[in-house]
């Protein structure tokens, strides 16, 4: 699981610089508490924060995910950034990683807002993925933006080049 923009009791900074009279200060550790604590773990839950992690199956198999639950801001929400911040940089999301998990899309993909008539995914994060090249990318936030989109990468990569799929 990772979080996202309406999950604002995770975002501790987001917490710490919008606290209202009626919250209360220690309720981001104690959403982060209940999501990485005993019950989550006894219901196979895990809460992914930014960067990368390491799975292994019970036949074995081992896999990477990197994730994130930033986006460019979006209104007064939880985990934005300004949209020209490279949030995701060279390197940030590793060559070898299998899965990318995101909030956000990458621009131009399923990231369209249709009564706004306008395309809200990050091109940082657009480039960071044509780089890493990951077997499979999830991502939400778009609510009318649901569905797939299958890539297909080049088969000869030069060293972190920013690539179009073919």
């Amino acid at each position: 699981m990772i979080a996202g923009n309406h999950d604002i009791s995770f975002d501790g900074e987001y917490w710490r610089t919008h606290l209202d009279e009626d919250d209360e200060p220690e309720e981001h550790d104690e959403a982060v508490a209940i999501m990485t604590g005993p019950l989550a773990k006894e219901a196979g839950v895990v809460y992914l924060t930014e960067g990368t992690h390491t799975f292994t199956l019970k036949n074995g198999t081992t896999f990477s995910i990197f994730a994130s639950p930033y986006q460019p801001e979006c209104g007064e929400w939880a985990f934005g950034y300004p949209r020209t911040q490279d949030h995701f940089g060279e390197d940030n999301i590793p060559d070898n990683v299998d899965i990318v998990m995101t909030h956000g899309p990458p621009a131009g993909c399923l990231d369209l807002i249709p009564g706004k008539q306008e395309n809200a995914g990050c091109e940082s994060l657009l480039r960071a993925v044509r780089s890493a090249r990951p077997k499979l990318h999830c991502f939400g936030h778009i609510h009318e933006g649901y569905g797939h989109s299958i890539q297909r990468w080049q088969a000869c990569r030069p060293s972190r080049s920013m690539e179009k799929p073919s």
